[in-house]
């Protein structure tokens, strides 16, 4: 399965769209969040190789070109039916996918990739260099996942180097994780380089991958079917049919009565259902944490934002822990800084900013915001207020706006909450005129902060929309997407983390969880940390189908998340 760079991503990736998606999905409440789990795995000698897999797909692809792909529906489809030039591993390390084995040059400049020469497409051409060279620079051109990895590709020197051998070179050095972008699905040049590439290949699809199409019927279902020449071991589900459901409700019925297989849930979905023995004998409940957070971003160019003791005071007012208790029915994990656990980057030796509301009050007395009559703190004739800006259309943005509001209010500083539809919204962070915005992020495999936090990104030309600047961050951060030592690397971006942990350009706050019902006749369903069960190899192309029922394991009781 190949995963690109993800479609909600932390870096400097974001477009419009992008940050909408960004804006809700960061805004969820999750229900308590049980062990991750995985299903009974069973010797590949009981392994039944002839099922059918339904998966339920929440909204029906725009398209099936790869290059075109920009939304999870479409991935979800696609990562069947092509595979990468890498792949990524159950670890978030990258992993062979087309290609074998690659080199990277010690300037970081040249890529080397060598390709399985049992690598076809579904059509019996051999994947070839060129197919790579074609795709490489159609991603650059046409993509907006991936054109911005691609920026600098020097085109007048990548190459193929031999049959099987291709080279792709940069005009400059590229960041350490820069690995991660060739995790782009590979097209065939002599079809994807006919017609009209925007209209042709909608529906059309000639890949590389274990699985073929076999029909789509729009707005309903997409069936693929296990592909007999598919190089190396052949995935054991012989068909995939995607049903689109959108309505949740209607959903978990289908899953009760085994019409599918597979579903994301939602929060009630979860705490009415996930303890109930009977049902339990029938789904197995995952819960697990993805990357990706929600946070408060503080326009470090307005008064008194600019002061990280100001920010710090501000995160102190909110009871973090009391939102993943309350808001998050106990799904969710407070945040210390720009990393969560699961990424090699993040600092455990650094906490959580802790809810200190007395704390906060003596920071803004020190810093001369004194309590006015009205209760808001002043400075002379200034009010201490600040104005925040939330997704109009998402209720969770604005019910969690509105917790923020009280809690600043009773450290005395006037948080106003300002309700914008998103268009709107994304224009007054890009454009860099608001003060305070609630968003939230789905994270980038390499946690490189450059574009976020380096003075040198300021928007609109890069992406610190909040004017952040502390010139050994910049330094930091600088030597960090280049440096190719691991080791290395960890370290300063461990040291990043401290020092904006520390100073509060965002107010980190949690990290929500997913949760996933799958019927218990899907076998060998894996968990990755941080990736969930699906963007990973081989994930959900292990999975197959029992033509009997997975009983409930013997000593289970309520409550418990398998």
């Amino acid at each position: 399965m190949f995963s690109t760079p993800r479609a909600l991503t932390a870096s400097a990736r974001i477009g419009t769209a992008l940050l909408l998606s960004l804006l809700l999905w960061g805004c969820r409440r999750e229900a308590p969040a049980p062990p991750q789990t995985t299903a009974t795995t069973t010797s590949s000698s009981a392994v039944e190789t002839e099922g059918r897999l339904v998966r339920r797909i929440e909204s029906d692809p725009n398209t099936l070109n790869p290059v075109l792909m920009s939304t999870a529906y479409e991935r979800e489809v696609l990562a069947y039916l092509f595979d990468g030039l890498i792949e990524v591993d159950s670890k978030m390390q990258p992993a062979p996918g087309i290609a074998t084995r690659w080199v990277v040059s010690p300037d970081a400049k040249s890529f080397t990739f060598h390709l399985d020469p049992r690598a076809s497409f579904e059509d019996g051409s051999p994947v070839t260099p060129a197919d790579v060279l074609f795709s490489v620079r159609k991603y650059a051109e046409e993509s907006s996942q991936l054109s911005g990895y691609l920026q600098g590709l020097d085109l007048s020197k990548t190459r193929a180097v031999d049959a099987s051998t291709v080279e792709i070179v940069f005009e400059s050095s590229r960041s350490a994780g820069q690995i991660y972008a060739f995790s782009f699905p590979v097209i065939a040049e002599h079809v994807y380089g006919k017609g009209d590439f925007k209209k042709d290949f909608n529906d059309k699809v000639v890949g590389n991958g274990p699985y073929r199409l076999v029909r789509r019927t729009p707005g309903a279902e997409i069936l693929l079917e296990r592909r007999d020449d598919y190089r190396g071991q052949k995935p054991p589900i012989r068909s995939v049919l995607f049903k689109v459901i959108p309505n949740e409700t209607i959903a978990w019925s289908a899953l009760g009565r085994g019409e599918i297989d597979e579903m994301r849930i939602s929060t009630e979905q979860f705490t009415m259902h996930s303890g109930d023995p009977e049902l339990r004998d029938k789904v197995v409940f995952h819960q697990f944490y993805e990357l990706g957070f929600n946070f408060i971003a503080w326009n470090n160019r307005f008064e008194p934002l600019s002061d990280p003791e100001i920010r710090r005071a501000f995160t102190m007012a909110i009871d973090r822990g009391s939102v993943v208790r309350h808001l998050y029915a106990g799904g969710a994990r407070v945040m210390s800084g720009p990393f969560t656990v699961e990424q090699w980057a993040f600092n455990p030796a650094v906490p959580p900013i802790p809810f200190d509301p007395a704390a906060a009050r003596n920071i803004l007395d020190a810093k001369g915001w004194t309590v006015s009559k009205d209760g808001i703190r002043a400075k002379g004739k200034k009010k201490l207020r600040v104005e925040l800006i939330v997704a109009a259309e998402d209720n969770a943005s604005v019910q969690q706006g509105e917790l923020y509001q009280q809690a600043l209010r009773d450290v005395g500083v006037d948080l106003v909450v300002r309700k914008l539809d998103g268009g709107s919204m994304i224009e007054r962070v890009i454009s860099g005129r608001y003060e305070a915005v609630f968003l939230g992020y789905s994270l980038d495999l390499d946690p490189d902060l450059y574009a976020n936090f380096h003075s040198s990104q300021f928007t609109p030309e890069g992406q610190n929309w909040v004017f952040y600047s502390n010139p050994e961050v910049d330094e930091l951060l600088a030597k960090g997407r280049e440096e190719q030592d691991p080791a290395k690397r960890r370290e300063m971006y461990m040291r990043v983390h401290e020092i904006l942990a520390n100073e509060q350009p965002y107010t980190w706050l949690v990290q929500p969880s997913t949760r996933w019902a799958v019927s218990r006749q899907v076998r060998n369903v894996e968990v990755a940390p941080g990736l969930g069960l699906f963007n990973w190899v081989p994930g959900a192309r292990s999975w197959w189908v029992s033509s009997k029922r997975e009983p409930l394991a013997p000593g289970a009781t309520k409550g418990q998340g398998n």
